[in-house]
């Protein structure tokens, strides 16, 4: 037996959870890097804003400050600051940082897989310049081992005290906030640093675990996880009934001056394919409003689920063979009071349609309008504004006919 009290309580701990989860989202919603880049670009985003960083005449001023940071998180105290210069693809290595006789050579990897000997190659490739000091850093999201093919023929012992692993997850994100430390009076360059934290969050998904892990300590014994499980089972079942729901409110409101028409009508049967099946799923259907004979054929203004929303709009019921011409008028004539509108064609019966004010999504089933269907106060007055907005839309359409 489910102890519906706790399960209340539970999902009041949970609703905390999601609100913080949510906040933390919409503060980090706008985000310039992944505006203008892939997220998971290697080369263009990361290397090249990493390598600015890195370098001493770089546009942030700081000179070698940052770079001194970054040698700090990596614990290579030793490398001199005189004379440091750092490249971007030089040598065909992804970040480059070097002095007269000491280099750093820090190969970015996200996704992209290894290359036959890279490893080994870049670190021959410094060897052969005459560079001494040569530290190979393999950069990627959360600390992984470079392959065997990447480290090729370089010696055991190289391996073991010049080859260091460093992660977006760890590394990346502690050198970025000693970075932001210093940039107290340069709002400008601390932002763009906040931002590039957050992609790297995003990025490695540093959020969506923390939220996880928090769940997991909300759910911590067995009765918390089978009351989950049973919440999960009958998710479609909750969503089945809060549209049934919807539609038979919508009907139930109908005014008694407007005429339904059997057509595109929902169904128990409709719902079922739509929301339970997970092919030949049939979501054009919702309640229908008679308007009038146009050219023939039958044109009414119809209430429809949508595969991605709800909308209401006009529609003719049937498709003749000269249907492509003859009702380019009436088109035109919606157009004004239309958000959208459909060119006349012989495979789409839509003429136009709009949005209403409240969206209603129950593909997804996530938004807040959506969502608040299952209240039934609330589902009351979603369904009286779109009458108030569908009558007036007829109202407009009617006007064809005078």
């Amino acid at each position: 037996m489910i102890d519906y009290k706790n399960l209340s309580y539970t999902l009041e701990e949970i609703k905390l959870i999601r609100l913080k989860n949510e906040e933390q989202l919409k503060s980090k919603k706008f985000n310039i890097f992944s505006i203008l880049r892939n997220p998971h670009e290697e080369v263009g985003l990361h290397s090249r804003f990493l390598m600015e960083l890195l370098n001493p005449k770089g546009t942030h001023g700081k000179k070698e400050l940052f770079l001194k940071h970054f040698l700090k998180v990596v614990k290579h105290p030793d490398f001199n600051l005189q004379g440091a210069q750092s490249y971007c693809e030089k040598h065909k290595i992804d970040i480059l940082v070097q002095n007269l006789n000491q280099a750093l050579v820090i190969e970015n990897k996200i996704y992209a897989g290894d290359q036959p000997q890279q490893l080994d190659r870049y670190y021959n490739i410094m060897l052969d310049a005459g560079y001494a000091d040569i530290q190979l850093y393999y950069l990627t999201l959360t600390g992984s081992k470079p392959s065997k093919s990447s480290l090729g023929d370089l010696p055991k012992e190289i391996q073991k005290n010049n080859l260091r692993l460093i992660s977006y997850k760890k590394d990346i994100p502690a050198f970025i906030d000693l970075c932001i430390k210093e940039c107290a009076t340069q709002p400008e360059l601390r932002e763009t640093l906040v931002q590039y934290k957050n992609l790297l969050k995003q990025l490695t998904m540093s959020n969506h675990l923390d939220t996880i892990q928090q769940l997991q300590s909300t759910l911590n014994d067995v009765d918390k996880m089978k009351t989950a499980h049973f919440l999960v089972k009958n998710w479609k079942h909750i969503r089945w009934h809060t549209e049934w729901d919807f539609w038979n409110e919508l009907k139930a409101q109908a005014p008694e001056s407007v005429a339904l028409s059997e057509h595109f009508e929902y169904s128990a049967k409709k719902l079922n394919s739509t929301i339970h099946q997970k092919r030949n799923r049939n979501n054009r259907y919702g309640l229908a409003i008679k308007l009038f004979e146009e050219k023939g054929d039958e044109v009414c203004l119809l209430i429809e689920r949508g595969a991605e929303t709800l909308f209401y709009g006009v529609r003719v019921v049937h498709k003749p063979a000269d249907y492509v011409n003859e009702h380019s008028e009436f088109l035109e004539f919606l157009k004004p009071f239309s958000q959208s509108f459909h060119p006349v064609s012989k495979n789409y019966a839509w003429l136009a349609w709009n949005v209403p004010k409240y969206h209603i999504n129950f593909n997804e089933f996530s938004n807040t309008d959506t969502l608040s269907l299952s209240d039934p106060q609330k589902r009351k007055e979603i369904v009286a504004q779109l009458w108030s907005e569908v009558l007036l839309y007829r109202t407009k359409v009617l006007e064809w006919k005078q």
